[in-house]
């Protein structure tokens, strides 16, 4: 029972979202929030916030997508009393979405505290769902400071948050995700249409996602001619002055320290940066043969959200556009959660 009514209130959540997304010629809830985002937070521009919503809409609350999601947990999904904590991280529009829904698919209650970046859209989805239907709206609380106590905590956020939480919630059962970051190997031989869906795994988010490519694997010598002009498909929408700042700074740095780099006009690439690089900046990595690339990767693995282009991994342009059930740091959400029951 509890099964169909997640599946049943879910899929009806997106279809909502997704027929008001397609017209917003008129006022909604979901432009208000949009323009409220976007006013507290340049890198939150409504493009991204309205790909990040529609991607959310089709990978994670389409009904045949949650129903194949959960088949093979049907006979552990059962309403729970037990209440989780989900601690929101906040560099890009929901990214703690799937965290709050696998927790609710589970059949736990869910108490969130978001991220002071971005404190509308998890607000706005929980009251369009509790008008779905009410039941809801006894299954999810908001807290704007973190308990002392908690039983289970999911969290994500930079590294020294993860190692904060950790600390903090060390007789809890965690599931704590640090930094990571993503790469993108290149062969030389990529025509121009996947370069300009590369030019989205850069650059959508402004490369804060840590499935955004941020590191790039390239042979020796590689011609980057046509890669400059495929991300120039990417230069309309990055537009934050946040962003543009930092890249002017970068670019500065660079030019005073006397460090080789590459202008992209809205970003630089520099060889061997920190990984992941600030925003504006794209670390370029090289390499003499696809063995030593293959090395360099499986010996990151750890750090690495993403691998594009890399055996049978992810296409060119879909690193945004995770699955269900593709879990962050390749940890099962599901798992984790129903061994607690």
């Amino acid at each position: 029972m509890y099964n169909k009514v997640f599946t049943d209130d879910f899929s009806a959540l997106g279809a909502q979202l997704t027929e008001i997304l397609s017209d917003m010629s008129g006022e909604s809830p979901l432009k208000s929030v949009i323009e409220l985002s976007y006013r507290e937070n340049s890198l939150f521009t409504p493009n991204m916030q309205i790909y990040s919503i529609l991607s959310i809409c089709r990978e994670f609350l389409d009904r045949r997508v949650i129903e194949e999601w959960l088949s093979p947990y049907r006979y552990k999904i059962e309403e729970r009393d037990k209440t989780l904590l989900i601690v929101m991280a906040g560099n890009i529009p929901m990214v703690g979405f799937h965290d709050l829904l696998a927790t609710l698919a589970c059949g736990f209650k869910a108490n969130v505290k978001l991220s002071s970046k971005d404190r509308y859209w998890i607000p706005l989805l929980y009251e369009m769902l509790s008008d779905i239907n009410s039941y809801w709206r006894e299954r999810i609380s908001f807290t704007e400071t973190l308990p002392e106590n908690a039983d289970i905590v999911i969290a994500s956020g930079s590294d020294m948050t993860s190692s904060f939480l950790k600390s903090k919630y060390s007789s809890s059962h965690t599931l704590i995700r640090g930094s990571r970051h993503s790469l993108a190997l290149l062969k030389g031989n990529e025509n121009p249409g996947e370069l300009e869906a590369l030019a989205k795994d850069l650059f959508l988010y402004y490369g804060l996602g840590c499935r955004s490519v941020s590191s790039l694997l390239v042979p020796a010598g590689y011609d980057f001619t046509v890669l400059l002009e495929a991300c120039d498909s990417m230069k309309s929408e990055v537009v934050s002055e946040d962003y543009i700042s930092s890249y002017k700074y970068q670019k500065a740095i660079c030019t005073m320290s006397s460090n080789e780099f590459i202008d992209g006009g809205f970003f630089i690439m520099v060889k061997c940066g920190s990984t992941p690089p600030p925003p504006g900046v794209i670390n370029i990595l090289e390499y003499d043969s696809l063995e030593e690339a293959g090395s360099y990767i499986e010996e990151h693995l750890d750090k690495l959200q993403c691998v594009v282009n890399y055996k049978d991994g992810i296409a060119f342009g879909n690193t945004q556009n995770p699955a269900i059930d593709q879990y962050a740091d390749g940890i099962n959400t599901l798992d984790f959660l129903l061994q607690f029951v």
